[in-house]
């Protein structure tokens, strides 16, 4: 840095430094910078929150409906297990009460260990 240059900016520390009307003018901008950051924090913060509940959101709803595809075809599946066994055992005749009582199905389903 050149002296002109280091002796520029000295005298405008010193006028700085004396004028009250400048220093006020400085702060106030300084407030209302830190406003406007405080401001897009704030609302940067609020997105992110909005954001994640959503996904959140989204990630549970499609879990869920995952999970109900799998247990609608793990379900099939042992029924469709027992139905045979019962078959194999010649005890057909049971199939009408296995698909009307459920807890005679689940009975079922745990004899055999298909639940």
């Amino acid at each position: 840095m050149s002296d002109t240059a280091i002796k520029e900016a000295m005298d405008y520390e010193k006028q700085f430094a004396t004028n009250n009307k400048l220093k006020s003018a400085y702060w106030e901008h300084e407030r209302t910078m830190r406003d406007i950051a405080s401001a897009l924090y704030s609302r940067e913060k609020a997105g992110q929150e909005r954001g994640e509940k959503i996904g959140q959101e989204r990630g549970e709803r499609i879990g869920q409906e995952r999970g109900e595809k799998i247990g609608d075809k793990t379900g099939r599946q042992a029924l469709s297990t027992l139905l045979q066994k019962l078959l194999e055992e010649g005890r057909k005749e049971e199939f009408d009460r296995v698909l009307r009582d459920n807890e005679y199905q689940e009975k079922l389903l745990r004899e055999y260990h298909l639940k």
